[in-house]
Formats: C-alpha cells, structure tokens, sequence
C-alpha cells in the first residue's frame, strides 16, 4: 500500500442511558460489528483529549487556556478558568444548574457583563473575557489551589456539592456568591427576563489551568468546531481545519493520507436537553453524514483504519476497524449499550 490514512473519531455524549435503549443505526452497527476492541481510557472525553496530546492533567484537565487558544486568545503563561454564564433555579432546596446556554444572549450583552464583573473584581486581579456570547474565560493573577467540576456533568444536578473545592475553595464560593448578587440586578438579565429568556445569574468555573503542552504532532490534522480540540491541535503544531458537515464534504473529495482527528459533539449537544428522542435522531443523522460514508471509504480501501472512541461521562470505550475486518461475517451484532462500559 503507497499511503495509510487512520481516522480517530471522538463521540461524546454516549450517555449510557440512551444508548442501552436505542436503536443502533446500521452503519455504526457494522462498524461496531466488525470492529476490534481496544483498551479503554477511564476519564471523560476532555481528560481523553488531553491524554492523546499528551498534555498532563493540573487541578483540573486544563480545558480553559487551551480552549483560549482555539478561541483565539493568546493564554501566555497565566492560569485560566473557563467562565461559563449559566442560570440556576431554585428547586425544592436546592439550585439545580438549568441551563449551560443563554440563548438570547447576544455578544454585546455578554460584553456588558462582562465589563461589569471586570470593574467589580478589578482589585483582585481577575479578567474576565467573552469570546463567544455563551463563552467566557477568567484570567487570575497567581495558580489557585482549586479543583472545579466539568460543566457538561454539572447541568440537571444541584450545585452545592459541585462548587470549587480546596484550599482555595471557601474564597472562590465567597466570589460566586459576588458574581450573583451582581448578576441579578443587572440591565441585562432584567432584559433577559422581559423577553422571556432564561437570565444570566451565575457562573461556572471550570477546566483550570496553564497552556503546557505535550510532544508536537505535525502529522496530525485535527478537524473539530470546539475550541478545545482546536487549541490543543494548534499548540501541537497540527493542521487544524474546520469540520465539515459530513464525511462527503471533505476539502479534494477524501481524507490526505496520514492520521486525523475528528470530533463530533452532536450527541452531547442533544443529550444535554435531557431528550432521548432528540438524542436517537441526532445518531441517525450521523450514521448517513459520517458513519455511512466512512465505512464505505474502509470498503473502498481509501481509508485504511478507522478507531472509534466511544465517550460517557467517565469512560471512553475505543474500537477500530480495517477493511480486512468486514469479512469477519461471523461477528455478531450487539446492542450500542454493550459496546459501552
């Protein structure tokens, strides 16, 4: 063979309670079929992400500055917190964290909170940054003894016992509780809510860190629409390149020959709305944009292995394919829930 092109494909979002009870789509269901089974990595797909670059875990998985970079913020050498607005409602007796999105939010509101968190903690040394209206970034002055919980695991679930813990914990819950008050009464959140929009009363700190990264990957090409994945191939000298919408819109018809990374988030996207139908039609779209023609590249010979790592919240459970495995007719078919775990 002249060339090899291996393709890593990330899914996140294979919440086990979805998959234990759908359907699996019948070219991911061949996939997994024929596929060989890899050891799996015990963390979430962030940590995953980290462990592939080679980018050592800090407090947390350091999420923040390498999301900067993909966000076009340059992160230096300061720590960094990703800053997420979110809204809290108060149920039974406790706040639950609703809702990681603001959908109403526009760039220049975010601006104005922003500009008005920056005022209030200015003597503290903290800066915080928008680079997307539902995406914000805090810069600190010195490395917190901090540990934070994801965002993603954090959505649905009361949040006191998911507050910033360590040494440093009681002074950061102390700043939460600063950010509220100053929230609530803001102009725009009581826009917010006139409008009938979910208001901006919080925060979530998360994914803290400094910009170390691993080994450079020059033969790598990442292809990915997060900033995570797209800082980390840029502080890794990658080729990083927008995700196209499926596999049949790759840039000269088909994948170069080398290795690539892929991420598609739109399981976890769906998930998080906490509905199973939304979920299922999210994996039947995928199957004909992106798993269909994959196997079909394998079939092909155009691709020569593809390895499909399969996210939950804790675990990603890995499986890769050669052409030479599709004629492993004996296989048998399982349920997309006992790939998992």
């Amino acid at each position: 063979m002249k060339y090899a092109t291996h393709c890593q494909l990330l899914l996140p979002g294979m919440f086990h309670e979805f998959a234990t009870t759908a359907d699996t789509p019948p070219a991911l269901a061949k996939l997994l079929k024929f596929a060989r089974r890899q050891p799996s990595f015990e963390g979430n797909h962030d940590a995953w992400r980290g462990h592939f670059f080679g980018v050592a875990r800090q407090q947390d998985d350091p999420v923040a500055p390498f999301s900067c970079l993909g966000d076009g913020i340059q992160p230096g050498n300061d720590f960094w917190l990703c800053a997420h607005p979110v809204s809290l409602q108060l149920q039974r007796d406790s706040f639950v964290l609703a809702s990681a999105r603001a959908p109403g939010l526009s760039m220049e509101q975010a601006q104005a909170l922003i500009e008005a968190l920056n005022v209030h903690f200015s003597e503290d040394g903290l800066h915080f940054s928008a680079a997307h209206a539902n995406r914000w970034y805090l810069r600190l002055p010195q490395i917190p003894k901090l540990e934070t919980y994801p965002l993603a695991e954090a959505i649905g679930q009361p949040v006191e016992r998911l507050l910033p813990q360590g040494e440093d914990g009681l002074q950061w819950h102390r700043r939460l509780n600063e950010c509220q008050m100053l929230l609530h009464e803001h102009p725009v959140n009581l826009e917010l809510e006139r409008m009938g929009a979910l208001p901006v009363n919080s925060l979530w700190l998360w994914g803290g860190g400094q910009l170390v990264a691993g080994k450079a990957r020059p033969d790598l090409t990442v292809w990915a629409h997060d900033p995570f994945t797209r800082g980390l191939g840029l502080a890794h000298a990658c080729d990083v390149k927008p995700l196209p919408a499926s596999a049949t819109d790759w840039p000269g018809g088909g994948l170069a020959a080398g290795e690539h990374l892929l991420v598609l988030d739109q399981l976890e996207q769906a998930g998080l709305s906490g509905d199973a139908f939304e979920w299922q039609q999210a994996l039947a779209r995928l199957d004909s944009h992106w798993f269909s023609p994959l196997l079909a590249a394998l079939r092909d010979g155009t691709m020569t292995e593809l390895t499909l790592h399969l996210a939950e919240k804790h675990r990603v459970s890995s499986y890769a394919v050669k052409k030479s495995d599709l004629l492993k007719f004996w296989r048998r078919a399982k349920s997309l829930g006992a790939y998992l775990g």
